[in-house]
């Protein structure tokens, strides 16, 4: 769960360490940090996102502020396949 605006989840199957992110507009849903850890019913549509390194970049920078850790740029490099990413944008979701 995001836990900067709760804006987006990951979903991973029972028997998989895979993961796919849902992602909903800012403000239209807000996922608690609370639902960490139950089942999740979604509905929307599967996006394939492909960023330049430029973009990929200032992601990475993002995704370690989100966890809270320092990002080393030195260590960073671009690879386009890494720079893919598939997510769902959330139309509608049922945690139970």
């Amino acid at each position: 769960v995001c836990t900067n605006m709760g804006c987006w989840i990951e979903l991973k199957g029972d028997n998989s360490n895979r993961k796919i992110r849902v992602k909903v507009e800012d403000g239209e849903i807000v996922f608690p940090v609370t639902i960490r850890g139950k089942h999740a019913r979604v509905e929307g549509r599967v996006e394939i996102l492909e960023y330049s390194e430029e973009e990929f970049f200032k992601l990475k920078q993002h995704e370690a502020e989100e966890k809270g850790v320092a990002f080393d740029s030195t260590a960073f490099q671009y690879n386009p396949t890494d720079a893919r990413r598939y997510q769902i944008r959330g139309l509608g979701v049922i945690v139970e």
